[in-house]
């Protein structure tokens, strides 16, 4: 079955795949590869920016060891990181896909 999905002209032809890792919202890099010769962009994980959940987890760290209590997570604060995560990830993903069809390894950031 194989060999009649397969003919000889599609063994000789290759395919150029991106891998992209870790991007954390931030395209810069990435736009500094050739985006027009990728026939697929792959994106490991990490693609959106979590600065603010960071910013807070690092605070708390702090603050226990100076015996201080943690900073209050509110509803309002949840939804700040949600959505600083799913701002960036859509703006990433969108740019690529403007480029190749763009993929990537579910459940990370």
């Amino acid at each position: 079955m194989l060999e009649s999905i397969l003919n000889e002209s599609s063994l000789n032809e290759s395919m150029k795949v991106l891998i992209v890792g870790d991007p954390h919202g931030d395209i810069s890099k990435i736009k500094k590869s050739d985006l027009k010769k990728a026939d697929l962009i792959l994106i490991t994980g990490d693609i959106g920016k979590a600065d603010l959940a960071r910013k807070q987890f690092f605070e708390n760290l702090k603050r226990k060891r100076e015996g201080l209590p943690e900073l209050e997570k509110d509803a309002k604060f949840e939804k700040k990181v949600r959505m600083e995560i799913y701002d960036s990830t859509l703006s990433i993903v969108k740019e690529l896909s403007r480029y190749a069809p763009v993929y990537s390894i579910l459940g990370n950031v």
